[in-house]
This record gives structure tokens, C-alpha cells and sequence, in this order.
């Protein structure tokens, strides 16, 4: 891993970026500045990232697929894995292909994969080690979101700070926690502008979207935002990603899909068409994590890239769809409980320090994941969510515990204004509907939200439904604990 870590490193230093590809094709999408084409990848500097991802049993019946990302012309590597009986077993990694359209900006790295086969012992890419298989009782789930190094021309994050951007000391932190699989609830990347002239000092050399193309991400800029600072989780831990409203196609999709992604959209799910970057959503999936005998957690991936929030938009009853895939799969059965895994949150509290005087202002989260969900999460115990950039949890009466967990590594929000509203979700800030086909949800009955840097650490306890969620630190030390019992949450 070190060796690994070594390599890709090299590969972002402050004054270098990452070649995109032969010139023509940089040329393919528009004609892109000097600086972007930059050296190529030396041939020999072996896998750029190795990871294991968590996937439905109708991709892999372990449960468990791994990837390697290696240097464009580099041919894809083999996975090793060792049998029960001491065989060893070869099998030669599949390439993954973007969309043809995407031109220049994957064209620096493959993507190389293979379903790991159930029952081994070990597994390697190469020489590097990979996370192998699921524990047969989980007892310890890592969660984080909202991780990349935001880069606006209007601000900018100190990418190479490890205070200002924690993400390397997070997943560094995950991984010495020895989690049996960690969850990562979307907003992968966030490198979507290129570094500011007033903020060289800070995040200068960092990759840049492509000149001309409809969407914001490229191999390099994955590989600077993710794979790179997430190598040591990578190493130790099965990762269970969920889609965010930076993963949608006009922004980091194209990278998603190709990197993160195991749903039959396949690899090239967002690649442009007649210059337009599609919009779509990822059927809801499960999978299934033993706790112990006769106790078993359904984990369900919602794909919410989509929808506003503060009106209900055509793409409501299109999200809806995702949200009736998942009430069929949380479907009620003995010894088994059930999470839904969604980038938005239902019942996520926004700041209001950002209403600004805006008369459609709401502290809840999206109008349209609100309406969407209405009357499909009776059989959910939580809802893990991210994307407000705080660490939350929220409680309707006669609702799931939601639990927003967005403070991976992005810019924070503001540290005020987080109160329980006077409306519940679905209600505007004077009490009137904001959709007459949608009834309001109650208001909270209580809520509790930090703003800071860190990750979740989540035990199950005794009895079903019980967990312990222990609010981490970047370095990893507990600054609070939350409890869910019964659908209820509870932090102190």
C-alpha cells in the first residue's frame, strides 16, 4: 500500500498534473491551454489505486467486486485470490470503458475489474493486497460523505492543508478503526472549476475540468479529489458507494460511473450525447450484512443526484420510482432491519443563515426527495444521508431517524442556524405548502447538528435496532455519541 500511495502522490504534486491522453484527443472535446497537457504517466509506475466495492449479489455472489486504476497504456493486471483447499486462482481484470465522448478526460487512466469469488482467503492486484470479503458478523460500520476539495472561483478550499481538507487524515483515521466496510454516501468530487489566480497558493496545480465539455470531472481530477487521499482506506476496507449530487452527469458523473459504480447503467452512463450531458438515476439496490445470527441489516442505496429543494419538480415522480424500488426491498422479515443509504436527506436541516430573504426558503432538505418519498419509508429503522456539510441527525415523530453525515472533508456550512424550524418538511418558511399535491410531514420533535470535520463509527447493539454511533474526529478521537433505538435517535 505504501508503494501504491507513493506512486499516485507523485502523481498530483503541487506542479504536476497527469497527462489526459494523445494530443488528438485532448483536441476531440476543444482545444485545450498548454498547461492542461501536461508529462505522461511513466508506463512503469505500476497501479494508481486499488479498491474493493461493495455490490448487489446480481453483479458478484461475494458481494464484493475490485477495481484497479492504472496508467493510460498499461494493460489491465490480474486478480489473485486463494482458495480454502491453498489453490490459487488467476483472473484476468476486465477493462471498463468511458463513453467515447468524454474524449481527453479519461483518457490518461483505465479502469480495470473483477468480481472477487466467494470464499477467499486472499486477494491481490498485482503485489498490492485488497480488502477480500465481507466478515460473516459485522460489527463495525464506517460512514463518511462530502469528501472532495471544493474549488470555486468564488472560494476555494487549501487542498493541500491537511486542516483545511482532512479527507487523507480521515480515511486514515477509517481505516485505523478497522471497520468491517465503510459507507460512503456521495460528493466524491468537487474539483469542478479550475483553481483560481487568487487562490494559487492553495490548491494551484490542481487538475482542471476540460476545455468545452458539458460535465466538470476527469481521471486526474479523480485521482487528486479520491483515489489518492483515500488509498489507506482503499487498503483495509470494502467500500459501499452511493451516489451524490456531484456524481450527476453535468458534473462528476462520467468518473462515478467509471470508477465507483457497479449498477446495470454500466460505465458509460454518462457519456454525453450531441454535447449534452444526460440526466439519470440508478435503480435502488440491497445488500444484505450479517450481525449476528438470526439479525441481519439490509442496506438499501437510493440514487437521489437529482432534485431541488425548496420546489417539487418534474423529476419528482422520476425519483419516486427509486424510492417505491427501495420500500419493496426494506420489505418486512423476521431478524432483518433495514437503512436506506440516500445522498440527499429526507429530513436534512439547511442553515438558515442561507435564506438571504428568499421567500421560497426552507430549512428542509429537498422538496422533491420529500414528496418522492412520501408513504414508502414505514419499514426503514434510518435514513443515512450527507450532503448539507454538517454532521446531524434529526427525529419526525412516527419517522425513521435521519442521520446527515456530510462533514468528510468539504468545506463546512455555517456553524449557526440549525434549529428546529416552526413547519415541518414540505411546509415554506411561512407555514404555506409548497406543492398543493403533497401533504406536509409533522415537524421535528427534536434535533441535534455539529458542525465540524469527521466521520461516524456505527456498532450494532443488542437488540435489534439498536446501534451505537460514534461521532469521530478527523484523527479519529469520539466528540459525541448517538444512539437508535427503535427508529429513534438520540446524541450527547
Amino acid at each position: 500500500m505504501k508503494n501504491q500511495l507513493k506512486s499516485g502522490l507523485a502523481l498530483i504534486g503541487v506542479t504536476a498534473t497527469i497527462f489526459v491522453g494523445p494530443l488528438a484527443a485532448a483536441q476531440a472535446v476543444s482545444p485545450a491551454p498548454p498547461e492542461s497537457l501536461p508529462a505522461p504517466i511513466p508506463r512503469t509506475s505500476g497501479a494508481i489505486a486499488t479498491y474493493t466495492l461493495v455490490v448487489p449479489t446480481s453483479v458478484s455472489k461475494s458481494k464484493l467486486q475490485t477495481r484497479a486504476v492504472i496508467p493510460y497504456g498499461s494493460h489491465c493486471p490480474k486478480l489473485t485470490t486463494l482458495r480454502p483447499n491453498g489453490a490459487t486462482k488467476k483472473t484476468k481484470m476486465k477493462l471498463r470503458s468511458p463513453g467515447a465522448s468524454t474524449g481527453a478526460a479519461f483518457a490518461s487512466i483505465r479502469v480495470c475489474s473483477a468480481n472477487i469469488p466467494r470464499y477467499s482467503q486472499a486477494a491481490s492486484v498485482g503485489r498490492v493486497k485488497v480488502p477480500f470479503k465481507l466478515a460473516s458478523k459485522i460489527d463495525k460500520i464506517a460512514l463518511l460523505a462530502d469528501t472532495g476539495c471544493r474549488i470555486k472561483v468564488s472560494r476555494s478550499q487549501n487542498c493541500s492543508s491537511p486542516t483545511d481538507w482532512p479527507l487523507a487524515t480521515v480515511a486514515k483515521s477509517i481505516a485505523a478503526t478497522k471497520p468491517d466496510l465503510a459507507m460512503m454516501l456521495g460528493d466524491f468530487f468537487y474539483r469542478e472549476e479550475r483553481c483560481p489566480d487568487s487562490a494559487v497558493d492553495q490548491c494551484g496545480g490542481s487538475p482542471a475540468p476540460l476545455n468545452g465539455a458539458p460535465f466538470k470531472d476527469s481521471g486526474y481530477g479523480w485521482i487528486a479529489d479520491s483515489l489518492v487521499p483515500m488509498a489507506p482506506l482503499f487498503a483495509t476496507t470494502p467500500l459501499l458507494a452511493v451516489r451524490g449530487n456531484h456524481e450527476a452527469c453535468h458534473r462528476g458523473g462520467n468518473g462515478y460511473f467509471l470508477l465507483m459504480d457497479a449498477s446495470p447503467l454500466g460505465s458509460k452512463a454518462c457519456a454525453p450525447k450531441d454535447g449534452v450531458a444526460p440526466t439519470n438515476i440508478t435503480p435502488s439496490w440491497a445488500v444484505d450484512l450479517p450481525l449476528k445470527p438470526g439479525r441481519t441489516l439490509r442496506a438499501i442505496s437510493v440514487d437521489t443526484a437529482y432534485g431541488l429543494d425548496f420546489e417539487v419538480t418534474p423529476w419528482e415522480p422520476i425519483q419516486a420510482t427509486a424510492y417505491t424500488q427501495a420500500a419493496k426491498l426494506a420489505k418486512r422479515k423476521k431478524g432483518r432491519e433495514s437503512w436506506m443509504l440516500t445522498h440527499r436527506p429526507i429530513f436534512g436541516l439547511q442553515s438558515t443563515d442561507f435564506a438571504a430573504g428568499d421567500p421560497k426558503f426552507t430549512p428542509w432538505g429537498s422538496a422533491d426527495q420529500e414528496a418522492a418519498a412520501q408513504g414508502k419509508l414505514g419499514n426503514f429503522g434510518a435514513i443515512m444521508s450527507s450532503h448539507v456539510h454538517v454532521t446531524q441527525a434529526v427525529q419526525l415523530p412516527g419517522y425513521p431517524a435521519q442521520f446527515v453525515i456530510g462533514n468528510g472533508g468539504t468545506e463546512l456550512e455555517p456553524p449557526t442556524g440549525y434549529g428546529i424550524p416552526p413547519y415541518g418538511p414540505l411546509l415554506d418558511g411561512q407555514g404555506n405548502r409548497i406543492s398543493p399535491d403533497f401533504a406536509p410531514y409533522p415537524n421535528a420533535n427534536w434535533q441535534w447538528t455539529r458542525v465540524q470535520f469527521g466521520f461516524v463509527v456505527a456498532t450494532p447493539g443488542k437488540k435489534p435496532g439498536q446501534w451505537t454511533l460514534s461521532q469521530r474526529s478527523p484523527n479519529g478521537k469520539a466528540f459525541a455519541t448517538c444512539s437508535l433505538k427503535d427508529r429513534t435517535a438520540r446524541c450527547k
